[in-house]
């Protein structure tokens, strides 16, 4: 197995690279594989599709949607580089992708096959080693967000959810989510998602207008200060 292709994945797993030279460092990756370029708001993965590729995030930022059978959708988590998309998927032996991968951002990837990049994998007792280390942190991950989630108010996980409904998009900004939706996103009943948006609405979070919850330049500011730094 070509060594360059080793090391570009050691630089990958490791974190090694520089923002200003990706693409030349990763060359090597790009002779097994394809660059893509996708516009905002494209579906770069399709749920329940066979995972037959993983995606190396170079550049933007994805989120993952889980959609459930009638028809309900929820942002489960944002991807940012140098992540893998479909890895973890191929190692709990999932045959299928689990969720839908949606563009946030202008995004480049990398696209590869699955079974060439495994076999990579397993040419190299290194990168053996970095992929079962990628698989106890995002087990680590879990629990510790499954319990950060359970010591934070459920008003705060209301106003994290609406302030990264509101990350990058143009200001002011009106949420596109039903109060139906929101509730069933955040696990929580709709009289008490009402009491809760009432109350970052007095404390100047959110603006409530003829129904809709707005986030202008103000109220994004002062969420950004509070929920910024909180990961979920």
């Amino acid at each position: 197995m070509d060594t360059s292709i080793k090391n570009a994945l050691h630089k990958v797993f490791e974190k090694q690279l520089s923002p200003s030279n990706i693409q030349k460092e990763l060359a090597p990756l790009l002779s097994r594989g394809e660059l893509i370029s996708i516009g905002k708001d494209k579906t770069l993965i399709f749920q329940n599709d066979p995972v037959e590729y993983f995606y190396l995030l170079l550049a933007g930022k994805v989120s993952v949607v889980n959609s459930v059978s009638w028809g309900y959708e929820r942002v489960v988590d944002y991807i940012e580089p140098l992540q893998i998309l479909g890895l973890v998927e191929y190692l709990n032996q999932i045959p299928f992708y689990t969720a839908y991968v949606i563009t946030e951002t202008p995004c480049t990837l990398i696209r590869l096959s699955a079974e060439k990049f495994i076999q990579i994998i397993q040419s190299d007792a290194l990168l053996c080693y970095h992929t079962l280390v990628l698989m106890g942190e995002t087990s680590q991950t879990n629990m510790n967000t499954s319990e950060l989630k359970s010591m934070i108010h459920p008003r705060d996980m209301l106003g994290h959810h609406l302030f990264h409904l509101a990350e990058d998009q143009a200001l002011p900004f009106i949420v596109p989510s039903t109060r139906v939706h929101l509730a069933e996103d955040l696990h929580m009943n709709l009289r008490t998602l009402y009491r809760y948006l009432d109350k970052l609405h007095q404390e100047g979070y959110i603006e409530l207008n003829h129904g809709k919850v707005v986030i202008n330049k103000e109220c994004f500011l002062k969420m950004k200060d509070r929920y910024q730094q909180l990961i979920l």
